[in-house]
């Protein structure tokens, strides 16, 4: 019986990771053809990491967009509240960590 779950755990196993490996692929394909259709690409000029922390590509991606990349929102749709709201608790949880490490 023991032999008999090992084999089916394996064979779960398998089958989980090739459904991760499919899911990737179809995300990774989605991304880079989002990117090719809006015409954006990855300016290494732009954005230069000088700290020793490891960003994500993604991110680099959308910070190498440059400070005056915007999303395309029409003014009826821009949902001004929310973010000031985000800003206010950004800076409260910046200014809260910064008292922390004062401690």
């Amino acid at each position: 019986m023991n032999d008999f779950l090992r084999f089916e755990d394996k064979v779960a196993e398998k089958l989980v990771r090739k459904e991760k490996q499919i899911h990737k692929r179809k995300f990774d394909r989605l991304v880079s053809l989002q990117k090719s259709e809006l015409g954006i690409k990855f300016n290494r000029e732009w954005f230069v990491n000088k700290t020793n922390i490891d960003i994500p590509e993604d991110v680099q991606w959308i910070l190498s967009l440059g400070q005056k990349y915007a999303l395309p929102l029409d003014r009826k749709r821009f949902p001004m509240m929310k973010i000031i709201t985000e800003g206010e608790d950004i800076i409260e949880t910046v200014q809260d960590k910064e008292e922390v490490a004062h401690l």
